[in-house]
Parts: C-alpha cells; sequence; structure tokens
C-alpha cells in the first residue's frame, strides 16, 4: 500500500493536574530526519521519543511539538543577583567615564534582563520519568494521526498514477501500431520520389528491398516498448505492494524517460514525435506524485 509522506496530526493526554499536548506533521523529505521541540522540564525524553517516532516512520521529515502544562505548579524566577550586579557597575562606570549626570535605575538595565531574571520551569529533570506515561500516550496518539493521514492520500495518490499510467500505455500501443505502419509507408515513398526523379530509371525491387531492411532496422522499437511495458508492469506491482516504494519508483520512472526518448529518436515522425510530447507531461506529473511518497 502507497503511503504519502504528508500527514498532520496531534494527540493530548491528562491525569493528576499534567496535561501533554503533542503537535506532529510529517513532510516530504529525500531522507529521514526528525526534529523535536520539547520544553526544558521534558528534556530526558527526546531519545525515548525518537525512538517511538524511528519505528513508526521510514521517510520524510517527522516535526513533534511536545507542550507539557501542570496546572497546580507555575513557572519560578530566579535572579541572578552577581549579574545583576555586574551590570549595574559596568553602567554606573561608564557614566562616570563619560560625565555623565545621570542615576542607573533598574530600567536602564531592561537590556540585560534575560541575564538577571531566569525563567525556570517547575519540576526537576528526575521528575521527567513521571511524565513518560503521558507523554508516551499522546505522541503514540499524535503519531497514529499523522499515519492515518498518510495513508488516505497514498491511496489518492496510487489511483492518480494508476490512472496515468493506463492512459500512458494507450498511447504507447499506439505507437506501435503506427510503428508497423511507418515501414510501409516510407517504402511507398522511397518508390514514388524515385519514380518523381528518376522516370526512366527502372526499379530493381531486389534493391529496394534491401534499402527498406535497412530503414526498418533503424525504425524498430521493439525492443523499447517491451522494456516499457515491462516497467510499467513492474509500477503496478510496487502500488499494490508493501513497504518503501518512493524510490523504486522513481528509479523506473527515469528508465521509462530514457526508453520514451529513444522512441522519439529512432521513429523520426512528427506523429510519434507528438505523442511521446504528450507522454513525457504525464511522465512528469508522474514523477511529481512520486516525490511524495514514503
Amino acid at each position: 500500500m502507497i503511503v504519502s509522506m504528508t500527514g498532520y496530526g496531534c494527540g493530548t493526554a491528562q491525569g493528576d493536574g499534567v496535561s501533554v499536548a503533542v503537535e506532529g506533521r510529517s513532510l516530504n523529505h529525500r531522507f529521514f530526519d526528525i526534529n523535536i521541540k520539547l520544553p526544558p522540564s521534558l528534556s530526558s525524553l527526546e531519545k525515548k521519543i525518537r525512538d517511538i517516532v524511528s519505528s513508526s516512520f521510514h521517510r520524510g521529515k517527522i516535526d513533534l511539538y511536545v507542550c507539557l502544562n501542570k496546572q497546580s505548579e507555575g513557572a519560578q524566577l530566579k535572579i541572578n543577583y552577581e549579574n545583576a550586579t555586574r551590570y549595574y557597575q559596568a553602567l554606573l562606570g561608564l557614566c562616570n567615564h563619560l560625565e555623565i549626570r545621570e542615576e542607573v535605575s533598574l530600567s536602564s538595565m531592561t537590556p540585560f534582563i534575560r541575564d538577571i531574571i531566569e525563567v525556570q520551569e517547575a519540576g526537576l529533570n528526575g521528575e521527567q520519568d513521571v511524565y513518560w506515561p503521558l507523554v508516551e500516550k499522546a505522541v503514540r496518539q499524535a503519531i497514529a494521526s499523522i499515519q492515518q493521514m498518510r495513508e488516505a492520500e497514498g491511496k489518492l495518490l496510487c489511483a492518480d498514477i494508476q490512472q496515468r499510467l493506463s492512459y500512458i500505455e494507450a498511447i504507447i500501443n499506439s505507437i506501435g501500431e503506427k510503428t508497423s505502419l511507418l515501414v510501409g509507408e516510407y517504402k511507398n515513398q522511397l518508390s514514388a520520389r524515385i519514380a518523381e526523379h528518376f522516370p526512366q530509371l527502372p526499379i530493381d525491387p531486389g534493391r529496394l528491398e534491401q534499402e527498406i531492411a535497412l530503414i526498418a532496422e533503424k525504425l524498430d522499437i521493439t525492443e523499447e516498448l517491451t522494456r516499457i511495458k515491462s516497467h510499467f508492469n513492474q509500477m503496478k506491482e510496487f502500488l499494490v505492494s508493501d513497504g518503501q516504494i518512493g524510490r523504486k519508483l522513481d528509479f523506473l520512472l527515469q528508465e521509462i524517460y530514457r526508453e520514451v526518448n529513444t522512441l522519439s529518436y529512432k521513429s523520426n515522425n512528427a506523429e510519434i514525435s507528438q505523442k511521446v510530447v504528450e507522454i513525457k507531461g504525464e511522465l512528469e506529473k508522474i514523477r511529481e506524485q512520486i516525490q511524495n511518497i514514503e
């Protein structure tokens, strides 16, 4: 089953005056990248959360935002008196040096307030394991929600790709039918040109057939058509299989591109070249869809 790399989900858990909210999103990414944002009071739980995410996804950029709210306790403020004294003395010395007759007040120390007053969340690192059951529950809820969205979008991607493959196959079949007529057309054109430019020259059937055989060999695209159909069959099998198929589909698409280019080059026919342009347009749309498949 196809799984998209795009999804969003959230989860919540509550207990003993503590609530945990987790918001997560999954984005298209060439590799596997996990980004977890935690409040300082839960920093030691990052590895446990990362292990859950790693076992749940295989590709894409996963962002998780964890929020902890303790109703019974608020944030604590800690004043760094040592820093406050240093800033005060520095400002006082600056005023004296510049001969500025102005008192150093608390308002003049406002730009340095973050170094003077620190906001500490309630709870020590040793208490973080107490929150783990709630955090784990919320994280797993968010992951399940993300996976559900990724699977739903994956079904839409699969249906779209299958439809485009069927359309391209119809064009490929029409190219095969057209190619089978090309040799006869070139034979008639060659005979007409000889008769037009050399009306008195008798046409040697053996020589004509030899030239037609050479042309037929150059125009033969049977091998390319066979490979394209084989690649299509492989893509269809991947679309209904489980596991990570994004890179496999991308590789097959590159091979199909190469064979289609050869079709246009070898056929040297305006009608076939036009069909090839149409095929490339559909392949490009499939490529855009594949980039979002896990």
